[in-house]
């Protein structure tokens, strides 16, 4: 901003000789047609106009060619002529010896000179010098400085001017800033210099214009340095101090509500990769509602994980215990095939072809209920072919005592189900149900809704009792104590393994369920969910 300063006002020295108003004058006077008073007049009524109505300017002196001192001058500030000539004219008269026609910026007394040789155009003939000195709280009005009277400028080398106004004498650190105005050379454009001397600390910053070079110097104590740097130490200390506690606070506070819960997942976690599947975070609640919704999240998906290892393996169990209660015993499938195969033929060859037909049904069951292919399900028309075969053995042992009908959605025949989930049913109905009264019937009703698949069989029965059927449903749900002993044992078994398989296969809400009928009729109904295609 300083500098800006400056050069408008370098801009205003040089206008008189763009404007040749005073040129013209002087040609006039040289050339006898003006007096000097009248040449003087000229150039006193442009210079009052220019720079003693200006507030840029202290005052103002012109010396004409040939004079020793200068032929105009005033003073805004009173400052006296006498006192000009005794304190400044001496560098003027230098600058009027060199000749330089160059704006020369000069520290006087500790105030700030523009001096300008004045020449001709047309021929560069010199006919005067043109001095004037700067306001100096107009030059340093709004400088960037917090303190001021450590600062000070220098122009091209000349002495320092000091930005409050103190002489050089009297400024602290002297030698501070005589070294650093020395190392000004105005030779680069713009540079940075620090140096230490005597307890003092000097900085400069040196910058090149088209008219001259001005150096910023600025010198501060050491210890007022440092004294500010203590106080920032003070001030962070106290600062650590006063928040230590809520630190310490913010610490704990992290450590219960993030570590401990965190590290509570991680061993739990690391607990069930070593195998233990299905444990849980346990012990004392969480201390968020975050780290709650997470841990239930957390021992949620252990417990299934649980239940699905659980489910297969229970699955495989069930199937196992299945073809061993449909073949009563461990038989050698290829000795068992090969006799019924030499019956068979026997049968054949005495033209018994009942016999053959039982054989022949048998070989069914017993080849479905092995399940030597090792199948998890098998089409529905399958498990209904072993039904047939069932109930063909079962109408040779009953005859005209036991009534099989059936009415099957022809559109299910295709849909794979659990194998050996129709023939435990059946048998159920036949001992429990047939068996026990003179003439019964066995109805098997096969369709589908827009969500499930029934498969129910509904059979002619004794009175059942409350009793009974509670004891049905306890037996179903795995109560080992409601299960028949003796020669029903084997049934109940049998539907409680369906039961279970199905609820494996597909999900608690399938499965076999039993209710009794009017008219002493039996229901069994297996849900199954039914996939459209």
């Amino acid at each position: 901003m300083t500098a800006n300063k400056i050069d408008d006002s370098i801009q205003l020295v040089q206008s008189p000789s763009y404007e040749r108003d005073w040129e013209k004058a002087w040609k006039l006077y040289e050339g006898r047609k003006l007096t000097q008073n009248d040449f003087l007049t000229v150039v006193r009524n442009s210079l009052k106009t220019k720079y003693y109505m200006n507030e840029t300017f202290d005052l103002y002196a012109f010396y004409l060619k040939g004079n020793d001192v200068p032929k105009c001058y005033s003073s805004r500030v009173g400052y006296s002529y006498n006192e000009y000539l005794r304190k400044a004219d001496g560098a003027v008269q230098e600058i009027i010896a060199d000749g330089t026609n160059y704006v020369q910026v000069k520290v006087i007394e500790n105030h700030l000179y523009l001096i300008r040789n004045l020449y001709t155009i047309a021929d560069y003939e010199m006919y005067g010098t043109l001095v004037v000195r700067l306001n100096s709280r107009f030059l340093f009005d709004g400088f960037p400085m917090e303190q001021p009277e450590n600062t000070a400028l220098s122009f091209s080398g000349s002495p320092l001017l000091f930005v409050d106004g103190v002489s050089a004498e009297k400024a602290e650190g002297v030698e501070i800033y005589n070294i650093l105005r020395e190392e000004a050379d105005g030779k680069t454009d713009e540079c940075f210099r620090t140096r230490s001397q005597n307890g003092f600390r000097g900085y400069m910053y040196e910058m090149r214009r088209e008219h001259y070079s001005i150096a910023v110097v600025h010198v501060l104590q050491n210890r007022f340095i440092f004294q500010n740097l203590y106080e920032l130490y003070r001030i962070t200390l106290i600062m650590l101090i006063f928040l230590l506690p809520f630190i310490i606070y913010a610490f704990f506070f992290l450590q219960k509500q993030i570590e401990v819960p965190v590290m509570r997942l991680v061993y739990v976690s690391k607990v069930i990769s070593e195998g233990k599947i299905g444990t849980k975070v346990e012990g004392e609640r969480m201390p968020n509602t975050e780290f709650a919704y997470l841990v239930e999240s957390f021992n949620k998906m252990s417990g299934q994980v649980k239940y699905l290892f659980d489910s297969v393996y229970k699955e495989q169990i069930m199937r196992k215990d299945a073809q061993i209660m449909a073949l009563q015993a461990q038989i050698n499938p290829h000795f068992l095939n090969n006799t019924l195969e030499m019956m068979n033929w026997q049968a054949r060859m005495a033209d018994d072809l009942k016999v053959c037909r039982m054989i022949e049904a048998l070989g069914t069951v017993l080849d479905h209920s092995m399940n030597r292919s090792g199948r998890k399900t098998v089409y529905l028309s399958e498990e209904l072919r072993c039904v047939d075969s069932y109930l063909y053995i079962m109408s040779m042992r009953f005859g005209q005592r036991m009534q099989a009908e059936r009415e099957v959605d022809e559109g299910l025949l295709r849909m794979e189900v659990p194998q050996l989930i129709l023939q435990p049913i059946i048998e159920n109905a036949i001992l429990h149900g047939v068996e026990r009264v003179k003439s019964g019937v066995i109805r098997l009703y096969i369709y589908h809704d827009d969500k499930n698949v029934y498969l129910e069989v509904i059979n002619t029965c004794k009175d059942i009792s409350p009793e009974r059927i509670g004891r049905i449903q306890r037996m179903l749900s795995g109560d080992e104590s409601a299960v028949l002993q003796g020669s029903g044992k084997h049934t109940s078994i049998g539907m409680r393994n369906v039961n279970e398989r199905i609820k494996l296969v597909y999900g608690d809400e399938y499965g076999l369920f039993v209710s009794v009928l009017d008219n002493n009729r039996f229901l069994s109904r297996i849900v199954l969910p039914y996939a459209s295609t």
